[in-house]
């Protein structure tokens, strides 16, 4: 076995996934972590946002963020958004849409952590990132 030659890897320098379901998001994400440009879509933005879900804690925040604008060509990411509009703010939202919508739109445990150690983003200097440079 160690006299074969290893196999022959093509480096991709961009892709596109359909569907962000188990599969497709993971797909999405090792490709992203890679450096590939990466392309997710989904038909609607409740399956896009459920496959975001799947990934957290298994990524940094700026993986899904570069993820995120890179695969479905959004400005800022996802965390990033949230550090400017405030970490409070997005935990209101959260349990505004899952009081309403039911258990897909739970608030991250995470999120209430951050929110309860008043890492609030950007207005407080932390939050999903460090801005105290």
């Amino acid at each position: 076995m160690s006299n074969q030659n290893p196999p022959n890897f093509i480096n991709l320098k961009s892709m596109g996934v359909l569907g962000a379901g188990m599969m497709g998001a993971e797909i999405a994400l090792c490709f992203a972590l890679n450096g590939a440009e990466v392309l997710l879509k989904d038909v609607t933005l409740d399956l896009a946002t459920s496959g975001k879900k799947r990934i957290e804690g298994i990524a940094t925040p700026e993986d899904i963020d570069k993820a995120v604008k890179l695969g479905l060509g959004h400005p800022v990411g996802v965390f990033q958004l949230q550090d400017i509009g405030g970490l409070d703010l997005a935990l209101a939202v959260s349990n505004v849409l899952y009081e309403e919508y039911g258990e897909r739109f739970k608030p991250s445990p995470v999120l209430k952590r951050k929110v309860a150690a008043n890492q609030l983003g950007r207005k407080t200097k932390r939050g999903w990132f460090d801005y105290q440079k």
